[in-house]
């Protein structure tokens, strides 16, 4: 008797894994090299509110945990603000991908999206920015308004991942570390 709850348990499971994960069927369909994605993370902690901050030792921390969770990812193209904290936070994927940093002015953000889509069909990118450009670049690259406000100020554990298809249909997975 107990062999067959752990069985329908199991069964369960397997179900509610299928159900979840049922909508990114387009990933199957596709070759890798098919996808764009596009990664956005919000740069971590960081030491004070000054003009141009370092990162925190919780920043820094934080990076490291971003860094292990992309590690095996590989990486075409690495974007930041030219602030401190956002290149602290994309420097150790650039150094395992052996990539130089591209900068982009973060009040121009929703702008270089369509040149980014373009230069790097097909590839995997990185885009690190602020509580206010994260959420505004992700819309632009939604086509959508799926992010109504900026991220709170306190708030650095935000991961955006978007996939575009071939034939333009946009994922989001939105993580948090």
């Amino acid at each position: 008797m107990k062999k067959r709850l752990i069985s329908c348990h199991q069964i369960i499971k397997l179900i509610l894994l299928i159900t979840i994960l049922l909508p990114f069927d387009h990933f199957a369909k596709t070759t890798e090299t098919d996808l764009t994605t596009i990664i956005l993370v919000r740069h971590a902690e960081k030491v004070d509110n000054s003009t141009d901050p370092d990162l925190s030792e919780f920043g820094y921390e934080r990076v490291e945990r971003f860094t292990s969770m992309f590690q095996n990812v590989p990486i075409d193209a690495i974007y930041s603000t030219d602030f401190k904290r956002t290149v602290e936070t994309a420097t150790p994927l650039a150094v395992l991908n052996n990539l130089e940093i591209q900068y982009y002015e973060y009040q121009n953000a929703s702008l270089e999206v369509e040149k980014w889509i373009q230069e790097h069909n097909g590839d995997t990118i990185l885009i690190s920015g602020h509580s206010t450009t994260t959420p505004s670049v992700a819309n632009a690259i939604l086509g959508e308004e799926h992010f109504e406000d900026n991220f709170e100020e306190s708030d650095y554990g935000n991961i955006l991942i978007i996939t575009i298809s071939p034939d333009g249909d946009e994922k989001l997975l939105h993580l948090r570390y």
